[in-house]
């Protein structure tokens, strides 16, 4: 019978690859498939796809938070790790306790002790182990819980479930210990899990925000990103319309990045008319017309507000009307 666990196979959709590596991935397997020609090209193609294999175990390893690193190499649970080769009702329960662990310590505002028992309990179903000049990534996640497969299947669906919630709670401790980047990763991995995770899609817009703002020019933060964690919050607020704290992080991004765009579009504006004073392409009248918001009837914009209060009474604000204003000239706000 297989082993109960087995080597991540290095491919280009390894879940651990940080955005960006796989096209480094790609070509080399495209270069190292190459057709050999004798015996001596075969074992240089051999050696190629050998490096491959080492260099993406590497990114794997090297693209994950510290307390994913640590999983195989210093993860004191001895239950977590027996865990590894029970059946896998017996590792979810062992998962959820570690878990459990980890959210008292959170409540006690220890979150570098929560951090390392939400590792804990990932290490259950997902660990490196050294092995000497590399460290591979032992995965014993049920497939069916990867791709979100058969709901009958009660053991991956518990499987998707617990591990999804110690790599959302992971990413409070990492938000909180001003680790942007690190919780951004822990949302990913759970969404793959739940792509309608609420509390991961929410922490994901934050994780988002935070970390281009951590950037050179301090608090600047650009519009695809700004647009991006609106996206996410977007759809946490659809999910889970009663969450006031997600609705309020949206209304206030939402708001944040309009004024964003406005002032772009009045800074496109200018560009545009020192381009006419200096011969351009667009005349004054032109270059006022493209920065400013296009115009609409008054009764339009009465009739959008009122559907987007019609949508707020029902409970189901997030419709495409949210989010539309009328300012006193009839104009529509988006």
């Amino acid at each position: 019978s297989p082993s109960p666990h087995h080597v991540t196979q290095p491919t280009r959709s390894s879940m651990a690859l940080p955005p960006g590596d796989s096209s480094d991935s790609d070509e080399e397997y495209a270069s190292a498939r190459q057709t050999p020609s004798s015996f001596q090209d075969l074992l240089q193609e051999a050696a190629k796809l050998k490096t491959c294999q080492l260099n993406e175990i590497r990114r794997t390893y090297e693209g994950c938070p510290s307390f994913v690193q640590e999983t195989g190499l210093h993860c004191e649970d001895r239950a977590c790790v027996e865990a590894r080769d029970l059946p896998v009702g017996d590792a979810v329960t062992a998962c959820c306790t570690a878990r459990e662990e980890g959210n008292l310590l959170v409540k006690q505002g220890d979150h570098a002790g929560a951090l390392i028992r939400y590792g804990d309990a990932v290490s259950v179903f997902r660990w490196f182990e050294d092995e000497g000049d590399h460290r591979p990534m032992r995965d014993r996640v049920p497939a069916s819980a990867r791709t979100q497969g058969d709901p009958e299947c009660s053991a991956a669906g518990d499987v998707r479930v617990a591990l999804g919630a110690c790599y959302r709670n992971s990413a409070i401790c990492l938000l909180t210990l001003g680790l942007p980047g690190d919780a951004l990763w822990a949302c990913n991995r759970a969404l793959e899990l739940d792509p309608n995770d609420t509390k991961a899609l929410f922490r994901r817009a934050k994780a988002r925000i935070l970390l281009d703002a951590s950037g050179d020019d301090g608090e600047a933060i650009s519009t695809e990103v700004l647009r991006s964690a609106v996206a996410d919050l977007k759809k946490a607020c659809l999910l889970a319309p009663k969450d006031q704290q997600a609705r309020k992080e949206y209304d206030q991004r939402r708001k944040q990045l309009h004024a964003l765009t406005r002032e772009q579009a009045a800074a496109f504006g200018g560009m545009f008319g020192r381009a006419e004073r200096e011969g351009g392409f667009y005349t004054a009248t032109e270059a006022e017309e493209i920065a400013a918001p296009p115009p609409v009837d008054a009764r339009a914009a009465k009739a959008a507000n009122d559907r987007v209060a019609a949508s707020i009474l029902e409970g189901s604000y997030m419709d495409e009307d949210i989010g539309l204003m009328r300012a006193k000239d009839g104009r529509l706000l988006i």
